[in-house]
């Protein structure tokens, strides 16, 4: 009876024991790919943080320039800013503005650093408020 216990066990074994997981990335490639797994790099500005705390109206829109990077991003008051694929350990430098009607009525600069994983920019108290409601 043991004996067959053990002939029906080493065959489960075998199959539970071949899964082999391959890395065919090239050295220092980062991976790009879109599994749960991955690690992004990213900074991500929303705008209820960052220009909406203090100031007594919404922007009408709001825009968020990466100086090192030369990017820049615009979006409603409803979403949300991401700069992505930064490199880890270094830093960012954003300056952010926010407009009603047109008008500029926050703004300030700050400067991130980045992590691995996404990143929640807080930027508030570097903001300045232009307008009086």
């Amino acid at each position: 009876m043991r004996i067959t216990q053990l002939l029906v066990s080493i065959p489960m074994l075998a199959i539970g024991a071949g899964c082999i997981i391959v890395d065919d990335r090239q050295r220092g490639t980062p991976y790009q790919g879109t599994t749960s797994y991955d690690v992004s790099d990213d900074i991500v500005f929303e705008y209820l943080r960052n220009v909406s705390q203090t100031c007594g109206a919404r922007s009408d829109t709001w825009r968020v320039v990466a100086r090192e990077l030369g990017e820049e991003a615009t979006a409603s008051c409803s979403e949300d800013i991401v700069f992505r694929d930064l490199i880890p350990g270094s830093s960012v430098t954003f300056d952010i503005e926010g407009y009603q009607n047109g008008q500029l009525c926050a703004q300030g600069s700050c400067v991130v650093s980045v992590e691995a994983g996404s990143n929640a920019a807080d930027c508030a108290r570097e903001m300045q408020y232009l307008c009086r409601y």
